[in-house]
């Protein structure tokens, strides 16, 4: 089978970068199970020329393909292109070459261009079990034919992991940290009594996804969850939240007592422990790897309630012991003593003992990080993701 990658020049770089690290895996599973990959380079995210999408269409006619995989669904400018069927409006270019359209998320659905992308055989990947439930709320006249579960997975080579005895750094959060987002910079806009519910809403159930927590609200209300109110109201408690509740876990790991490095832009300018050091953030998606190759334990704040970040298996897979508020999932994944431990906002005290408990068992924590390798290496690959994907397809 043949299939067909969309690519940002955003992520046709020379410094490895988040994105550029996925789309890598996905090649890398594709050719494991034996199918041939054509790659279709666009520039700006969302955007497509006239020349870009002339390019797709030659493509396709020379090489015809099953499935097209699209990150974040940037490449939804070139499934706009329509092509002349003897009609009036023409087929868009996904149905007219009989093609599957993936738009694999990389964030919450309301921060994606879904309505922007088009094909009657449209298939969303969510890192979120809660995915379909998400989309049919922000966007219920998109027509999707399913939202499959599709969270991010592991590679071997990500790993840089250093031998336990040997690693520098004792507690590790990765994660940019937007200062003005902080407070509730709403105030003082239309709706901004709404969202200060919503966001206390939030903040007292933090082990709820957000939008059920957003739409019983508005309900409460008497207001009803549909576009626009709740899309506005998701993006804008989002980010809020997000912020929020990095903040709150650096801080709380640093009451432990132990250093707790920071890799991220915008820590500079709020108010930490001393304890806290600070590294300049880096495009480099490597840069990441090796310093979680040097940690014990890292840290992942996690707006996926029903899924997992891409760190938690970057961490599994360089062997530290990744602590996450996103419980389901990996404990589904990991079960309760398989390398991976959990925190809830609500009980943020709790998390110092926690973290001095386990710093003083350098042993023990070594062996859970191997646990964590050892599972996230052999079930949450790449491969087995698209394997996944194909099946739920129904494409060989």
């Amino acid at each position: 089978m043949r299939i067909l990658l969309l690519v940002s020049h955003r992520i046709h770089r020379e410094v490895e970068s988040y994105y550029s690290n996925i789309y890598a895996g996905i090649i890398e599973a594709a050719r494991e199970l034996g199918h041939e990959v054509l790659e279709c380079a666009f520039g700006e995210p969302t955007q497509a020329t006239e020349d870009e999408r002339k390019d797709l269409y030659r493509m396709l006619l020379d090489s015809p393909c099953a499935l097209a995989i699209d990150l974040c669904g940037w490449g939804c400018g070139l499934s706009g292109l329509r092509v002349w069927d003897g009609s009036a409006e023409g087929q868009y270019i996904f149905d007219a070459t009989d093609v599957a359209y993936l738009g694999l998320m990389l964030d919450q659905p309301w921060f994606q261009p879904i309505p922007a992308m088009h094909a009657s055989r449209l298939y969303l990947g969510a890192s979120d079990r809660n995915g379909a439930e998400q989309v049919s709320l922000v966007y219920p006249d998109k027509k999707v034919l399913a939202t499959l579960f599709v969270p991010p997975a592991a590679r071997a080579v990500n790993t840089r992991a250093l031998p336990f005895p040997e690693r520098t750094i004792d507690v590790l959060y990765a994660g940019n940290l937007w200062p003005a987002k902080l407070d509730r910079y709403w105030r003082g806009a239309p709706g901004g009594e709404v969202l200060d519910c919503v966001a206390d809403a939030a903040l007292a159930a933090p082990d709820v996804a957000l939008h059920r927590v957003a739409s019983d609200t508005l309900r409460m209300l008497g207001r009803e969850p549909v576009p626009p109110l709740i899309v506005d109201v998701l993006m804008l408690v989002d980010n809020f939240i997000r912020n929020r509740s990095r903040l709150e876990l650096v801080r709380a790991a640093a009451s432990s007592g132990t250093t707790v490095h920071v890799l991220g832009e915008g820590w500079s300018e709020v108010a930490l422990p001393d304890n806290v050091v600070l590294h300049p953030h880096s495009k480099d998606y490597g840069g990441l790897l090796a310093m979680a190759g040097m940690s014990r334990i890292c840290l992942d704040s996690s707006s996926y309630i029903g899924g997992a970040n891409d760190r938690l298996f970057n961490y599994a897979v360089n062997r530290a012991y990744c602590v996450t508020n996103a419980s389901a999932f990996p404990r589904e994944v990991f079960g309760d003593d398989g390398g991976v431990g959990f925190y809830s906002m609500s009980r943020l005290d709790d998390l110092g003992n926690t973290l001095r408990e386990e710093l003083a068992h350098p042993g023990r924590l070594a062996e859970k990080g191997a646990r964590a390798a050892a599972v996230a290496l052999d079930t949450q690959t790449w491969r087995s993701r698209l394997e996944n994907v194909l099946a739920a397809l129904e494409l060989r």
